[in-house]
């Protein structure tokens, strides 16, 4: 699917076309070879024996299962106890899965295990959780990702970041402040959440020449270009 993205970016429709097709027909082998009706999710195996939270992420970051599917799917992902559980690296996946069905909470108290590393000595991520054999792991800071791409939501949403979304999930979290390098300079966010998470206000800059939108529960504020926009949503 992102190749067919890419191609299009291009303007290869017929490159898109045929990455589309390729990820369609691969979705629907996958279905029917591991979904399991009465787990609601997919199987790792055939014989739908072992199951694991790898398989439902990447299932449903793919869309590779329809609607009711994907709802049973998540479901599963969040209280089954038959899963096999991500560790550090692939909890990246597992955010972006959260992130997809506006799981901010899931997303800031999947963070615990980073709060433990100072605890035990650590300034860098580990690779694995103990016993683990790298102290200095670049997979493990995912967490700086999600911080500013998934819990305030800063994405780009055009090929070189030419045009920026702010969709914010911020689970707990009553303010965020975030800062990120861009093409053509920053993109700026301050904002406060109130009212149980219902109301976010706050001001967000973007870059000369750079077009945004803001999404909030539903609601949708265009940004200014080159300048600073007050959200009051």
């Amino acid at each position: 699917r992102d190749a067919a993205a890419l191609e299009q970016s291009f303007g290869d429709r017929t490159m898109a076309g045929r990455y589309a097709a390729m990820a369609e027909d691969i979705g629907a082998r996958i279905v029917a070879r591991f979904w399991d009706g009465a787990a609601g999710m997919l199987a790792d195996d055939t014989a739908r024996e072992w199951f694991s939270e790898h398989a439902q992420a990447l299932a449903l970051l793919n869309d590779v299962l329809d609607g009711r599917r994907a709802k049973s799917c998540f479901k599963a992902l969040l209280s089954s106890r038959k899963l096999k559980r991500a560790t550090i690296y692939f909890r990246f996946y597992l955010f972006e899965t959260f992130r997809r069905f506006g799981r901010g909470d899931l997303i800031a108290g999947g963070m615990d295990f980073w709060e433990t590393l100072l605890g035990n000595g650590l300034k860098t991520p580990l690779e694995n959780p103990e016993p683990a054999r790298s102290d200095c792991h670049a997979w493990g800071s995912h967490p700086l990702f999600h911080m500013h791409a998934s819990l305030c939501g800063i994405r780009p949403v055009a090929p070189g970041f030419r045009k920026v979304e702010i969709a914010p999930s911020p689970g707990p979290l009553k303010n965020i402040e975030s800062r990120i390098p861009h093409p053509r300079g920053w993109v700026k966010a301050t904002l406060e959440f109130s009212g149980g998470g219902r109301s976010c206000a706050g001001m967000v800059t973007l870059p000369p020449d750079t077009p945004g939108v803001f999404r909030w529960r539903g609601k949708t504020r265009l940004l200014r270009p080159g300048g600073v926009s007050d959200i009051n949503l």
